[in-house]
């Protein structure tokens, strides 16, 4: 286990974690139920280096991980949108995030070092609107 993330959620506990086998990286998003801590579901995560996840009021989840960006709605467990294979499509590649931001209708993932790079994206479709440092 390289990396682990919880929190609280409408009385459910939220875990997210990252395994790799020194060669690949790959994690999940697992919702359980707090009381019986039976899982109600999980969603693969297909990345590395995953970072901490936003929950917003309306019970989605931004997150973050080398080459994805990705909502998640935790009442279905379905992805809304993801951007992956950023440095194939917009020759960016990132070694990791700090906790997203919203901004009005956007989401703001942010490189965890210190002249590292922002990301700005339209919250409802996930598209890319700038890169800024």
């Amino acid at each position: 286990m390289v990396r682990f993330y919880f929190l609280e959620h409408e009385n459910d506990l939220l875990l997210l974690y990252e395994l790799s086998d020194e060669r690949l990286g790959w994690g999940y998003l697992v919702r359980l139920n707090q009381k019986t801590l039976k899982p109600k579901w999980a969603l693969p995560i297909n990345g590395f280096n995953i970072g901490p996840a936003l929950v917003d009021t309306t019970s989605n989840a931004y997150l973050s991980a080398a080459n994805l960006f990705a909502r998640i709605d935790l009442k279905t467990a379905k992805y809304v949108w993801q951007q992956e294979d950023l440095q194939k499509q917009f020759s960016l590649g990132f070694d990791g995030f700090r906790l997203p931001q919203l901004e009005g209708d956007r989401v703001l993932f942010s490189e965890d070092r210190p002249d590292g790079k922002t990301v700005e994206v339209e919250k409802s479709s996930g598209k890319i609107i700038t890169v800024r440092n």
